[in-house]
């Protein structure tokens, strides 16, 4: 009887603590393409790594608070809801687009961004390689 307690007691810490709803409901957005980093993005990132790869990104974007560039700065970014850095004209597609740069949401977006969220403005044409993400992802939650 004791078992089926202690049982239920870690089915409900990982019900909510996001694990097994995580594994149990469809992603949002669905996988990148080259495939998901197994884990947490940012939790298997690299982000010295990410640093250096970083520097692409700085042709259109700042890591520093409140300097927007061609793109929006990307200070705090891990975890802010999208279109939501004060005096960015953000095009209208990511403005409707609600949602939150979380690690599985940036992965897929730095993965293709035109195919995740059609009509942004963003040129890139994506990090096809999961290991360069999570490392880009790893970086940038370090900007806070």
């Amino acid at each position: 009887m004791r078992m089926r307690g202690e049982a239920a007691a870690l089915l409900a810490v990982l019900l909510f603590s996001g694990t097994a709803a995580a594994q149990n409901s469809p992603a949002q957005p669905g996988p990148a393409p080259g495939g998901p980093v197994p884990g947490s993005p940012v939790l298997a990132g690299d982000p010295e790594a990410g640093r250096v790869l970083f520097q692409k990104c700085q042709t259109c974007h700042s890591g520093e608070i409140g300097v927007n560039k061609v793109g929006p700065s990307l200070w705090n970014v891990v975890g802010r809801k999208s279109a939501t850095v004060p005096d960015y004209p953000y095009s209208p597609a990511l403005r409707n687009a609600h949602k939150v740069w979380d690690a599985a949401t940036l992965d897929a977006y730095l993965a293709d961004p035109r195919h995740v969220l059609n009509g942004t403005r963003m040129l890139f044409q994506g990090l096809q390689d999961p290991r360069d993400r999570a490392n880009v992802i790893a970086y940038l939650a370090t900007l806070n």
